[in-house]
């Protein structure tokens, strides 16, 4: 099994005005896509950024989705990142290899 994963960053949530700053990310909402064989699980989730910092800022309409990216997986971490990956290798496995159920036939 091969699953390839996806990170999907469709939504942000973004302040107008904060801390003296316009148009600032706050929120990101994302989604976690694994895929193998055409059996697909995705987990979802929403991360708060830590304050911007003034020097280093970048407003909604400059950002990329690299820098999303970059943001979101850093805070999460690693150590989160592969339990999503656990997670979402558990039920793909499971949609590809359901628990056989015992039945008995009719007399």
């Amino acid at each position: 099994m091969t699953i390839s994963y996806e990170w999907i960053f469709q939504q942000l949530d973004v302040a107008s005005s904060y801390e003296g700053l316009s148009d600032v990310i706050r929120v990101v909402h994302w989604r976690y896509v694994g895929k193998d064989s055409g059996v697909s699980f995705e987990a979802y989730g929403e991360q708060t950024l830590n304050d911007p910092d003034p020097l280093h800022f970048t407003a909604f309409a400059d950002v990329t989705s690299d820098q999303v990216q970059g943001w979101g997986t850093g805070l999460l971490g690693t150590d989160a990142i592969a339990a999503l990956q656990d997670q979402i290798s558990a039920q793909i496995t499971a949609q590809q290899s359901p628990a056989l159920i015992p039945m008995q036939l009719s007399a």
